[in-house]
């Protein structure tokens, strides 16, 4: 089974042509994206790891994405240098470098934020980022697209689980004034859906208890469970 799955080739293209082409496949690494591609990066970067704590660097990494926090741009900069030994020179591998244009890699003082695994930390502060707010968007309008071809309850069961899902993973952080507008969103996207398929005849929007009688949670009720 761990063979097939670094195996495997990129969204299963064989047999067609005209997108198949599209996607070369690689001649090392693994399927990015892949059920295993996590803990296969944490096999392969354990060195790094073991590297940047033996140096006391505070390291924080899941699989390839990772944030070092220093006292001083000086320390930063030494940081930076470690990184460079261990995973070009030792790992073989490739980072952004300071400076080049469009990349992720930089050094900046804590108080500016930044943004780490779908998470913006401004401060004192950890929100959703925006551009995990506009792929939960994305995720609505793809389910409560009325030229779909799921039928009306498993469009619901879909809205459900990804609500429930979503809610849950953001609700220990600053959220609030986001669940807020996303409820609107939600409530407005129904109205439209429901509309689109011909279930709603009224030119008015559905009221926040309709899409409560519906069976949606709410993200604002999620937030306020203990």
């Amino acid at each position: 089974m761990v063979e097939r799955a670094i195996e495997v080739e990129v969204g299963n293209l064989q047999g067609f042509n005209p997108e198949e082409k599209e996607f070369l496949m690689a001649d090392s690494g693994i399927p990015q994206g892949g059920v295993l591609s996590p803990m296969l990066a944490n096999f392969y970067l354990h060195e790094f790891d073991i590297a940047m704590e033996n140096a006391r660097f505070n390291l924080v990494r899941y699989a390839d994405d990772f944030v070092v926090m220093c006292s001083s741009k000086e320390e930063a900069r030494r940081a930076y240098a470690l990184c460079l030994d261990v995973l070009e020179t030792r790992l073989d591998l490739e980072i952004h470098h300071l400076g080049d244009t469009g990349n992720k890699t930089r050094i900046f003082p804590f108080p500016q934020g930044f943004t780490f695994l779908g998470l913006e930390f401004r401060g004192d502060k950890v929100i959703p980022a925006q551009k995990a707010v506009e792929r939960f968007k994305s995720r609505i309008m793809e389910i409560l697209d009325p030229s779909g071809e799921d039928t009306l309850l498993r469009a619901l069961s879909a809205m459900r689980n990804t609500v429930l899902g979503w809610g849950d993973a953001c609700r220990p952080y600053h959220s609030t004034e986001i669940f807020q507008e996303l409820d609107e969103y939600i409530r407005e996207a129904l109205t439209l859906y429901l509309r689109g398929r011909g279930f709603l005849t009224s030119r008015n929007a559905l009221s926040r208890k309709e899409v409560k009688f519906i069976g949606l949670p709410s993200l604002q009720r999620i937030k306020q469970r203990a």
